[in-house]
């Protein structure tokens, strides 16, 4: 849930993939997705979330060892600090879930970032969210 508002605009979902043949339509259907299971997992208003889909090249992607694990889509979540542990794996497990259709993979091979940001890690233009009334 947003407690007292203070989860306005927030969270941000990126995902950046290497997905080649990603159609106009499949990256609406998995954006849909993944604003569903972000709402539904932890309450977030269905118009305070944002996603960002970020497609690149194989070629773009370096490991040590040389692989470079198939593109596979790697998820950032960003929100403002708030949720149980339990609103953070339900979270986990619905974005895992959305993005393994949408690839065709796994969910076990989807890699998952999920930052809490403090309110004073945050500013709309010039004012911190915890100046925020």
């Amino acid at each position: 849930a947003s407690p007292g508002g203070t989860h306005a605009l927030m969270p941000f979902v990126t995902v950046t993939h290497a997905k080649a043949d990603f159609t106009p339509e499949q990256k609406r259907a998995y954006a849909a997705a993944l604003l569903d299971a972000v709402h539904v997992s932890i309450g977030a208003p269905a118009a305070a979330i944002r996603v960002y889909l970020h497609q690149m090249s194989l070629d773009d992607v370096f490991m040590a060892d040389g692989k470079n694990e198939l593109g596979l889509p790697m998820v950032r979540i960003e929100m403002l600090v708030g949720r149980t542990p339990e609103a953070k794996q339900a979270l986990a497990q619905a974005v895992a879930r959305a993005t393994a259709r949408a690839f065709g993979i796994d969910p076990a091979l989807t890699r998952m970032i999920i930052l809490e940001l403090p309110l004073d890690n945050l500013a709309f233009g010039e004012t911190l969210k915890s100046q925020m009334h």
